[in-house]
């Protein structure tokens, strides 16, 4: 669970520039995470 905070970090950084590929990334993952942010 302690990596969720890394990678939230990491997501936030990345969407700064591939917003496109950090949702693909969430989808691959796991799809509902990436839809609940979505929303």
């Amino acid at each position: 669970m302690g990596a969720s905070v890394l990678e939230k970090s990491m997501v936030k950084r990345l969407s700064g520039t591939f917003p496109q590929a950090v949702f693909i990334l969430e989808n691959k993952r796991g799809g509902w995470k990436a839809r609940d942010s979505a929303s």
